[in-house]
Formats: structure tokens, C-alpha cells, sequence
């Protein structure tokens, strides 16, 4: 480990002033990182400088790194002078540190540091907005100018001071908040405790309780820099203590216990006592504490975090589940991790612990994996993140074996807990001590079989770094060590954890040679498969969208090189990269920002299979999205322009790539990619961008699939992967082609070009509705391949393609209905073809002359016919309205629908036609056709509210208008198909009196008599039909009234007593009516009279029929053969349901 620190002094040493940094900044483009910390720097720092003492000079390296307690045990006693100094420089004077601790997420994350949450979320940023992050610190430096920090005292290692929250005089330009924070009128005493350039420990009697420290804090220990010299020093209180005699010491502590007796006088008399005591801890115990001489030798020097209030924070944010701010802010604590792991700060892997152990204590793992439900996406990108976390931790090339060994041994307990999220979901669960399982800390588990030691890496950086160094010398010599062999996820894990532990020249450096190494086997699997007839799949991982996401991170290194941080908002800048260090030899043009474009579309054209399982298909798409994103934030110029045409010729004109001619049918189609070059090349190499549209809109795994009505069932088409995600790259395709669409200005070889490609590959038709409009020829072949699908955006293009026929003429829309069977239903055909063109504005519109309009009637009439004979429930009505006025066609259709009465159309549909033909006046026929219907409807014995009663009674009284012959042959059809009791009931109240609508036609009419020989107002009830349809109905209430009584329950007494009423009534219309119902009221009471409740009802609400047997069977003999028969018939029925208790 000794070459890392060599190098980290090299990093020190680079960076010595601003003016030095600014001044090299575009000569030396490997020390951009160091001009970025420096100007922060050196803003701060004084714009004179003073040669200072020697003492100052070692006081300031001894206050940094060694502890006071060493420096006394070594050198005793030190001298007040320089006790002074030490304590002086003890404190720290970088305000960026400072900073870092006054929020969750500082001024200093960029929005790069969440790069792994972005390939798995949506979400543009996870950073708090532009007053967020610097709120805390902001409100910190309007205390500190306003004035307020008052008494700053400095007792050795101890800091202390007020704070005076007063009303600002000069606040105008302070939003609401800060003058809320300002107007507290209050004073708060403050109290830091620091050691080695480090804050230990603080302490402020405000109410403010977070992770970090409040403003106050933040304001003090900004005094303490800024306004060092204000300050009152004093040596450690032990130090003067000792210099005062016994009198002053007594005065000091009576003095002190009169100030303060309410506080400190219970815990005096205490330390008195134990005093006092010879055995007591004080008493044995040599020597005596002191606050303000610093810490230990064996103390951790590191930042003051409060651990109780991380715990908590995490445990609350995790208990508000998939709340937007709550994942918000855990996001912004990884990302404040990152922050301190690039400052080398201790307190990342220590808050990092803490995070972990609140998530596996988090009872809704438990739950998850228990029931078996996935964990919420929310919850998935904060574990992924967690675990990547870990990985950069663990992977740090300065961590020590001891501190490794302890990471090593707290990861391997959580990844062996059963409830360990997996780190693919798709996976099934296994065992916990398979060797198999691999959980979210696996990746980290892995590297530490992985080793910085190698002596060809540590060449390579060595020798590259000083290429780097020494890089506005145009003599200088590259090294051979240039290329890093290995699997691209581990490499880009080194790249990624240098990069994040604060080593940006070595990640760089190991990146290039990364890149390079790309190249060469790139290069190689060209020349193979030239070799090979077949288009082979790359078997390993995938570059963009596993675990590691090796392409982004090398895409985020290069951009990140290529900000210009002098401004706002961030710009990229061309910074070349050293001869002989690129990756492009011989390129003079090369820059670190055009790398990056080169390293993008390399990764997203890989030839790779699309992984199995929903989870890892979103997260590819999400990651593919992330870098495009990425891409597209930077201004395009014309090196990028060029970069991006020579890259994607050389992929056109390759093999085994995702812009090859040839492809799997089961590789990750290249839609996001090809649309990103096609919008970036259409206005500078426009043929070349149309080729790379063509070659984005293949979808393989589709293309070989004649019809895709149904979307669903081509997920499985995949001999070995579902394709979850099948819809989302259906819209890619249709994106692509809209924009090939929109760039191609009528510019008719362009859009033919397209539309080849999209009649080719495109086939899903929800997705292809978009592309119609304006593309007739392609909504016809929509229509054509959706004809037996059904959505509810086809009516919407049948619509559209109708209006464009009919913008072109008579001739469309009669070619059209030549052959509607191609491309419309039946149903499509009447409703929407055939009523636009019979429509009443049609002939206005197309300027139609008699000759034409006639011509244009006829073929509709034969598109109805020809539509009602595929399809008579839909279109009968249509055909019958559009072929009235021509009557042999109004026949024919009237034909068909009596043909297809007897199995296509039902009862209602009938009943429908049948009323249309009465508004005809057409009466026979609306007889004939109701009693169609009449054959093919059955009432049951309980269905009084059937759709259709209002139909039969209808049917019944325009047979009442015919004549006798029609009624009686309606009545015999009503007594055949209906079996409720009620509804022969009204039927017959109905056909014993005058139908009102008879009269008023008749009086309308002038005539004395019924049309057609009716037979008169009344119908004799003793004479046929309407003696069959009473005993058909006294039948069926028996019936009836038996099957009620087979399952009746007390909350049904009601409605049979209400039967019960209705069956009395129609039986007295019958001669013997009487006697029949009395004898069905004692077979009721005979078999039925262990119901006494119901018996009880029945008795008194129809005192009369409730007499003894003997009344009942001497009525009996008086009863006709018939009506007998139908009593005796149910009198099984009514007793054999009956329960033996019941007849006893």
C-alpha cells in the first residue's frame, strides 16, 4: 500500500495555489480534479501571503496529525508558547468540511454521486432543490455577518461562544424562512470540542435535533476560522488551574456553586463524598479529567456525527414506506456517504453501518419475505444502492486488512439472514447457506477476493501517471503498460471505487486502459465473426443494466473530467487526452468528452441477450434510458458530431453488434440508441441517419411473426426469456418511426424508406394506431391485421380512414366498399361505413350529381346486405332502414333475417326488428317476427322482471289488432314459452279488456269494428285461446307456489301472502276458481302446517278458503276433469318436499 500513499502526496503536492492551477488548467487536463478543490480553497484564503515562524509551521503539522497527549507524554513539559500554538492550529480551516456537516446533502454533492440510483429510477434528481442543500449553511453565514456570534472563547481544545438570534435590520434579501430562523429573538450558548484539525463534539442549547449540526454550530466554528484573531485563547483549564493556590481554588468553587447552586450543587456534594472516601474510584485514581486538553492517544480522530439521531432518522424514513420524501432523504444519505468517502472522511463507512443494520432490522423484510410479496420498486433501488455502497467501501485500495476483516465479517452475517433481499428478485428463493445465493452484498463480499497488489496494475498506473505529469512535453515516451484485461464489471468496479474514495487521476488513468482493452477485444470478435454465417450473441454479462453497470460508470468518469465547474449551469469542454494515452491512436481530435459518446454507444450496441425476469429487463431499459439521458445534456459540436459518424459506420459495417445487418432473434433491440443517433446525424449526415432509423425499428423477436393481434402471447415467443418488457420497446419502435416520420418533410424516398421498414417489423397494432394519421396506406394494413382484434382505438382509425376516403371522392368510398371484407368487421361496415355514406351531407360534400348519388346508394345497399348476411344481429336494423325505399332489397333483407331467426338472432334481437317493422307499418311482418322471437324466448316460472315481458306483452297486443287466428296462435306461442304465473296473469287481464291503442286507432280510422276482422273489444274468457291461456295459468301458480314453498324463509312470508293474493284473484275468473284455490289453500294446510307461523298468516289472511278437510273435498267433486287432474297432479309436489316432521 505504500505506492497509494506516495501517490496521494504526489495529489497534495500538484495543487499549491489557485493562480498555479488556473494557469495550467488547460495545458495539464489530468489536474482538473485539483483545480476543482483548489479554487474552493483557495477563495477562502487571505489574498496576501506572510512568511510564517517556524513554530507555526510545526505547530500546524503537529495539531493535524499527532494527539496533544502524545505530544505531552513526549515532550513534558511543553512550553505555553507552544501549547498555544498547537491549540491555535488544532482547529479546522477548511470551510468545505464544514460545510459537508451542516446538512444532509451539501453543496458539495453533485448530482453524479446517486449514479447507481439513476440507472434503477425515473426520477431526474435526488438531490434536495437549489436552497436545500445550502439552506442550513447559508442561515449560518447570515448569523456570522449580521454579527451575532458573540464571546468566542477558546480553552484549549474547547470552543464555546453565543449566539444571538435577533431582528435583522438588513434582511431584504432573505426568503421567509431565513427571516423566520432570524426573528427568534433568542441567544444560544454553543460548544465545540476539536482535535486534529477535526470537530469531536458539539453542543448547543437549542432545540434543533437532526444528523448534522445546526446552524449555530455551523456559524461559531465559522467565526473561529474567518475571524481567528477575534478569539480569546486559553491554555487547557487544567493548565491554569494549576497555577492557582488553595484560597483560589476554594473562591473558584464557591464562586462557581453560588452561579450555578440550582445545577451543580447535587453533583458537588457528590464529588465531595467521594472524595472523602478513601476506597471511592476518584480517590484511587491518579490524576483528573480535563475537556479542554484534547483527546487521547487511542481516541478515533474523526468528525463529530450523532449516531442516535442517524438511527432514528433511517428508522422513521423506513417506516413511512414508499412516501416520496422519505426515499427522497434516504437517497440524500447515500449520497452524503459518497461525499465523505471522496473527503477520506471515517464517518461514511460508520454512517454507512448504521444505515445497514436499521434495513435489515426493518420489520417489512420480515414480512416480504414470509409471504413471498416483491418488495416495492422504492425499496429495491434503495437495497441496490446499499449494496453498491458497500462494494465501493469495502474495494478501497487504502483500507486496512483489520478494519476489512471487521467490513467482512458484519456483511457475511447479513447475507446469510434469510431475509437478505436477493440480488436479483427474479431469482427464487433459496436456501441461506446455499452457495448459490446471492444477495445485495454479494458484489461486496466478492472484492475481497479481488487485490490491488498486482504488479502489472501498479506499473500501469505508476508509468501512466507520470505520462500524465509530464504531458505538455511533446517528447515524452508512453509506457507499453497500456491495456487492463479483465471482465469489464470488475474493471469498472476499480474505476468506480478509485473514482469515489477520492483517486480521480487513478481512476482515469485505470479507465483509459480499461477503454483501450475494450477496443482490442472489440476488435478481435469482428475478425472471428466475419469467420461465421450466423450472428452470435455476446454470453457474457451485459454492459448496460447488471449489477455493476460498467458503461456508466465509465460514461459518468469521462463527463465528469469534462465539466467546467466556473460556471453555471455545468458545461462539458473538449479536454484532449495525452498522445499515445488514447484509446484512438493517431487522433488528433480525441477528447475525454468524445470518449465518453464513443464508450455510450460501444456499451448500448452490445450484442447481448435481454436478461431473464421482470426486475432485471426494467432495470436494462432504466439504464439504457440513464445514459442517454446523460448523453443528451451535452451541447453537441461538430467533434461529437464526427466522433458519433465514425463510430456508428464502423458498427453499421461490423458484426455481432446491435447496428449490424444481421442480429439474433433473441438480442435487445437497439430502438433508445438508434433514435438518439437519428435526432443528433439527421441534420448533418441525413441518409446515414435515416440507415441507423431503419436498422432501430427491427424488433428480432417479433419480426418473424406474420400477426400480433394479441400482444401478450408474443411475450412467450422467446425460446428461452420472457419479454416482460415487450411493450415498452413496442413504443420505442413507434417513437422512432414518428420522428423519422416528422424530420422526413415530404420527402418521399425518406418516408417510403420508413414505411417499408415500418410495414416490416412494426406489428403490434395498439402501438401502430399512432403512425396512421397521415399515412393512409398504412391504416389500411392496421386495419387489415386488426380485424379480429379488439381495441378501443380501432373505431377511432375506421373513423379516420372513412374521412380520408371521403376527402378523395366517391370512387374511394365505393372501392372501399367493394372491399370492406379486407380490412372492417360487419358491424364496422353498416354502423360507420354505410351511415356516412347514406348520410344526408354526404352528397353536399362530394358534389355528388343524381347519377352518382344513386350509384353511391346502390353499393350501399349491397354492403348492408352483404354485411347482414355475415352478420344479422349487427347489421339487420341497418339493412332494413338503408334498403327501404328499395323494395326488392328490403326483402332480400327481411328474407335474411327470417332465415337466420332460428339460430343467429335472439329473442330481444327479434323483438328489436319486429318493432321497427310496426313503426314501418309493416304490422304482418312485426307479427311474424314476434313470434319468432316468441319461439326462442323462455320466461321462467320466477323471472317476473325478464327483460323481455314488456316485449311479450307488446307481441300479444299487436297480434290483439290482426285478428282472432293471430292472437290465437300468439297465446298458444305465449303458453308454450312462458312459464311465470304473474306475467300470464297480466296477459290475461290484459286480452279480457279493450286495448287502449285498438281504440284510438280504430276512432283515428273512422271504422266501428277491429282492423282486419278483429275480433271486437272483448275476448270471452269461457272461449278459446283464452280458456287455454286461464288454465295455463292457474297451472303455473300452482306450480309456482309449490316451488316457492320448497325453500321459503320467514323474511319470504310477505311475498307469498302477496302470491297468494295475486293466484286468488285470477282463480276466480275461472267457473269453479273458487273451489280450486280453496282446495289449494287445505292441500297448503295440510302438508305445510308444521310451518306454523306461515299457517298462522296464511289463516288470517284468508279467513275464508282456511276451512276444515271436509269443506275442501266435498268442493272437489264440483271441480272439472281438467282442473281436477291439475290438482291432483300437484298434490306430489306439494307434499313430497315436505319434511317427515312436518307431516306428522
Amino acid at each position: 500500500m505504500s505506492s497509494w500513499s506516495r501517490g496521494e502526496e504526489e495529489l497534495s503536492s500538484s495543487s499549491s495555489s489557485q493562480r498555479r492551477v488556473k494557469r495550467k488548467l488547460r495545458s495539464s487536463p489530468q489536474k482538473h480534479w485539483e483545480a476543482k478543490r483548489s479554487c474552493s480553497s483557495a477563495a477562502t484564503s487571505s489574498a496576501t501571503y506572510t512568511c510564517r515562524s517556524l513554530l507555526d509551521i510545526c505547530a500546524q503539522v503537529v495539531a493535524s496529525s499527532i494527539p496533544f497527549q502524545t505530544v505531552e507524554d513526549r515532550f513534558s513539559p511543553v512550553p505555553e508558547a507552544v501549547q498555544l500554538r498547537i491549540v491555535y492550529w488544532s482547529f479546522p480551516r477548511n470551510e468545505d468540511e464544514i460545510r459537508m456537516y451542516s446538512s444532509i446533502s451539501s453543496s458539495g454533492a453533485n448530482h453524479d454521486t446517486m449514479k447507481y440510483t439513476s440507472a434503477f429510477s425515473s426520477t431526474a434528481s435526488v438531490m434536495e432543490s437549489s436552497s436545500g442543500p445550502r439552506q442550513q449553511f447559508s442561515r449560518a453565514v447570515r448569523l456570522l455577518n449580521e454579527g451575532n456570534v458573540k464571546d468566542a472563547l477558546q480553552i484549549g481544545f474547547h470552543l464555546s461562544g453565543k449566539i444571538l438570534c435577533l431582528t435583522s435590520k438588513n434582511s431584504s434579501s432573505a426568503t421567509s424562512t431565513d427571516l423566520d430562523f432570524l426573528h427568534d429573538d433568542k441567544q444560544y450558548n454553543v460548544s465545540i470540542n476539536f482535535d486534529r484539525c477535526k470537530i469531536t463534539s458539539v453542543s448547543c442549547t437549542c432545540d434543533n435535533r437532526d444528523i448534522f449540526w445546526c446552524p449555530h454550530v455551523v456559524a461559531l466554528a465559522l467565526f473561529r476560522i474567518r475571524c481567528a484573531d477575534s478569539v480569546k485563547y486559553r491554555l487547557p483549564i487544567s493548565e491554569s488551574l494549576s497555577l492557582l493556590t488553595k484560597d483560589q481554588l476554594q473562591k473558584l468553587c464557591m464562586h462557581t456553586i453560588a452561579r450555578h447552586h440550582r445545577d451543580i450543587l447535587p453533583t458537588c456534594q457528590q464529588i465531595v463524598d467521594s472524595l472523602l472516601s478513601p476506597n471511592s474510584d476518584i480517590s484511587v485514581l491518579a490524576g483528573y479529567p480535563d475537556p479542554t486538553a484534547g483527546a487521547r492517544s487511542d481516541d478515533d480522530n474523526c468528525y463529530f456525527i450523532d449516531e442516535c439521531q442517524v438511527t432514528e432518522q433511517v428508522r422513521f424514513y423506513l417506516s413511512q414506506g414508499g412516501y416520496y420524501n422519505s426515499a427522497k432523504q434516504l437517497k440524500c444519505m447515500f449520497s452524503k456517504i459518497k461525499e465523505m468517502l471522496k473527503a477520506r472522511d471515517l464517518n461514511g463507512p460508520r454512517m454507512l453501518r448504521l444505515i445497514t443494520q436499521e434495513f435489515m432490522a426493518d420489520p417489512k423484510l420480515k414480512i416480504w419475505h414470509t409471504q413471498g410479496n416483491a418488495m416495492t420498486e422504492k425499496a429495491r433501488i434503495l437495497w441496490d444502492t446499499l449494496g453498491y455502497m458497500w462494494l465501493v467501501v469495502v474495494f478501497n485500495p487504502l483500507c486496512a486488512m483489520a478494519v476489512k476483516s471487521d467490513w467482512k465479517s458484519a456483511l457475511i452475517s447479513w447475507h446469510s439472514k434469510p431475509e437478505c433481499p436477493l440480488e436479483n428478485p427474479d431469482l427464487p428463493h433459496v436456501d441461506a447457506l446455499s452457495e448459490e445465493k446471492r444477495t445485495v452484498f454479494s458484489r461486496a463480499l466478492d472484492s475481497f477476493s479481488y487485490s490491488w497488489n498486482d504488479v502489472y496494475l501498479q506499473g500501469l498506473l505508476k508509468a501512466q501517471r507520470r505520462a500524465l505529469s509530464n504531458f505538455s512535453s511533446n517528447s515524452v515516451k508512453v509506457p507499453e503498460l497500456r491495456y487492463w484485461d479483465e471482465d469489464l464489471s470488475i474493471s469498472s468496479c476499480r474505476v468506480d471505487t478509485l473514482r469515489c474514495n477520492g483517486f480521480e487521476n487513478e481512476s482515469l488513468i485505470l479507465a483509459l486502459a480499461v477503454i483501450r482493452s475494450l477496443r482490442r477485444r472489440l476488435k478481435k470478435k469482428v475478425n472471428k465473426s466475419r469467420r461465421s454465417d450466423d450472428p452470435v450473441l455476446d454470453t457474457a454479462d451485459s454492459w448496460v443494466g447488471n449489477s455493476s453497470e460498467p458503461i456508466l460508470a465509465l460514461v459518468d468518469l469521462l463527463l465528469e473530467v469534462s465539466e467546467d465547474s466556473t460556471v453555471s449551469p455545468t458545461k462539458y469542454v473538449h479536454i484532449p487526452i495525452p498522445d499515445g494515452l488514447s484509446p484512438r491512436s493517431g487522433n488528433d481530435e480525441d477528447s475525454y468528452l468524445c470518449l465518453a459518446f464513443e464508450v455510450a454507444i460501444l456499451g448500448l450496441s452490445q450484442h447481448r441477450l435481454l436478461p431473464a425476469g421482470l426486475y432485471a429487463q426494467e432495470r436494462l431499459c432504466r439504464a439504457e434510458e440513464t445514459i442517454i439521458s446523460k448523453l443528451s445534456n451535452v451541447n453537441m459540436d461538430s467533434r461529437i458530431v464526427r466522433t458519433l459518424v465514425t463510430v456508428s459506420k464502423a458498427l453499421m459495417k461490423g458484426y455481432n453488434n446491435g447496428l449490424a445487418q444481421q442480429v439474433h432473434t433473441e438480442s435487445v433491440p437497439m430502438q433508445i440508441l438508434c433514435k438518439y443517433l437519428f435526432e443528433m446525424l439527421v441534420h448533418v449526415e441525413k441518409e446515414l441517419s435515416y440507415e441507423i432509423g431503419v436498422l432501430g425499428l427491427r424488433l428480432p423477436v417479433t419480426d418473424n411473426n406474420q400477426t400480433t393481434d394479441d400482444t401478450e402471447s408474443l411475450m412467450f415467443n422467446a425460446e428461452n426469456t420472457r419479454w416482460y418488457t415487450l411493450g415498452n420497446f413496442q413504443s420505442r419502435q413507434v417513437e422512432l418511426a414518428l420522428a423519422m416520420f416528422i424530420k422526413a418533410n415530404d420527402n418521399m424516398p425518406f418516408i417510403k424508406k420508413v414505411l417499408d421498414a415500418v410495414q416490416c417489423h412494426l406489428k403490434s397494432a395498439s402501438h401502430l394506431f399512432s403512425l396512421c394519421p397521415g399515412h393512409p396506406q398504412e391504416g389500411h394494413r392496421l386495419l387489415r391485421i386488426t380485424l379480429r382484434a379488439s381495441t378501443w382505438r380501432r373505431s377511432e382509425m375506421v373513423s379516420w380512414q372513412i374521412n380520408c376516403a371521403m376527402d378523395v371522392g366517391a370512387g374511394a368510398l365505393i372501392s372501399m366498399m367493394q372491399s370492406w371484407s379486407n380490412f372492417l368487421t360487419a358491424k364496422e361496415a353498416t354502423n360507420s361505413l354505410a351511415s356516412t355514406v347514406m348520410g344526408r351531407d354526404t352528397p353536399v360534400r362530394l358534389q355528388l350529381n343524381l347519377t352518382q348519388i344513386q350509384e353511391l346508394k346502390n353499393c350501399t345497399r349491397t354492403l348492408v346486405l352483404q354485411c347482414t348476411r355475415k352478420d344479422p344481429a349487427n347489421c339487420a336494423i341497418y339493412a332494413l332502414t338503408f334498403c327501404e325505399n328499395d323494395r326488392p332489397a328490403f326483402e332480400a333483407a327481411y328474407n335474411i333475417v327470417v332465415e337466420a331467426s332460428p339460430s343467429t338472432l335472439s329473442s330481444s334481437q327479434l323483438f328489436t326488428i319486429a318493432r321497427f317493422m310496426e313503426q314501418r307499418m309493416n304490422r304482418h311482418r312485426a307479427y311474424k317476427l314476434a313470434n319468432l322471437a316468441l319461439k326462442r324466448l323462455k320466461v321462467g316460472a320466477s323471472q317476473e322482471t325478464h327483460q323481455s315481458v314488456n316485449d311479450v306483452h307488446w307481441a300479444v297486443a299487436i297480434s290483439f289488432q290482426l285478428g282472432k287466428v293471430e292472437i290465437t296462435t300468439t297465446l298458444r306461442q305465449v303458453i308454450s314459452s312462458v312459464q311465470c304465473a304473474n306475467v300470464l296473469s297480466d296477459i290475461l287481464r290484459r286480452c279480457t279488456m279493450s286495448a287502449p291503442h285498438v281504440l284510438e286507432n280504430s276512432k283515428r280510422s273512422g271504422s266501428k269494428s277491429p282492423p282486419n276482422g278483429g275480433s271486437g273489444r272483448f275476448l270471452n274468457i269461457h272461449q278459446s285461446p283464452l280458456n287455454e291461456l286461464l288454465e295455463a295459468t292457474l297451472n303455473a301458480y300452482v306450480s309456482g307456489i309449490s316451488a316457492r314453498l320448497q325453500h321459503i324463509s320467514p323474511r319470504h312470508y310477505t311475498d307469498f301472502l302477496a302470491l297468494l293474493n295475486k293466484a286468488r284473484d285470477t282463480f276466480q275468473l275461472a267457473p269453479n276458481g273458487r273451489q280450486r284455490f280453496a282446495q289449494l289453500m287445505d292441500n297448503l294446510m295440510t302438508c305445510y302446517r308444521g310451518k306454523k307461523k306461515l299457517m298462522q298468516l296464511i289463516r288470517q289472511s284468508f279467513p275464508a278458503f282456511a276451512q276444515n278437510d271436509s269443506s275442501a273435498s266435498s268442493s272437489t267433486a264440483a271441480m272439472p276433469s281438467s282442473a281436477t287432474s291439475s290438482s291432483s297432479a300437484s298434490l306430489p309436489l306439494l307434499t313430497s318436499n315436505v319434511p317427515s316432521s312436518s307431516r306428522m
